[in-house]
């Protein structure tokens, strides 16, 4: 009956591991496109918020990959499937 608790615990965790997953490259690609906007207004250009856009999506994804890559390790559990891959 201990055993319950902390499935339930461990199934939340992972649940939160996959929603940062989903929300890490939409919140890294607005960021950029809006500072980049900003800057844009600021200098009086059109450019600056393109490469806000790329600066954010190149951010997000590396995020993205190195998070679960991360997550991929930790499921493995050090059954050497994964060995090779860095740990956080």
């Amino acid at each position: 009956m201990a055993e319950q608790p902390r499935d339930w615990k461990k199934s939340w965790v992972q649940a939160e591991k996959m929603i940062e997953l989903g929300i890490t490259l939409p919140i890294a690609t607005v960021l950029g496109w809006l500072i980049g906007d900003a800057l844009d207004k600021k200098f009086h250009t059109s450019w600056i918020g393109i490469v806000g856009l790329v600066v954010g999506v190149a951010a997000g994804l590396t995020r993205l990959v190195q998070r679960a890559m991360a997550i991929g390790a930790e499921d493995s559990d050090g059954s050497g499937e994964n060995s090779d891959l860095p740990r956080q």
